[in-house]
């Protein structure tokens, strides 16, 4: 879980130049890549998902690690500026990237990220 956990962080947190490429012009393109390197990790939550027998804890222990991953890496920040800028930009990629990944997929990639 921890390897699951490590890249669904990377998700969000390794590719901070995303949003620089959120525009008519190259988002088709970088969206396919970032769907395409991230692809495997979905099917990896799938596979572990499917196979625990404590399926709610397994998606609570990957929600709990992700928040946080994130509120440490938000707590480094002092100024609130700072970490105004750092939610907006996660967030935006979260938005724009991450959550239609999971639903461009089959209805079994996004059932990695939900309750069943």
């Amino acid at each position: 879980m921890e390897k699951i956990t490590e890249d669904l962080i990377g998700m969000l947190f390794g590719n901070e130049g995303l949003m620089k490429v959120f525009n008519k012009d190259s988002y088709a393109d970088a969206f396919h890549d970032y769907y395409d390197k991230y692809t495997g990790l979905f099917d990896e939550i799938e596979n572990v998902y499917d196979g625990s027998d404590d399926k709610e804890g397994f998606i609570k222990g990957l929600a709990v690690s992700f928040a946080e991953y994130a509120a440490g890496e938000e707590g480094k920040l002092k100024k609130r500026s700072e970490k105004e800028h750092f939610q907006v930009d996660h967030n935006s990629v979260l938005t724009v990237y991450m959550l239609p990944h999971s639903r461009k997929g089959t209805a079994k990639h996004a059932a990695g990220l939900q309750m069943r």
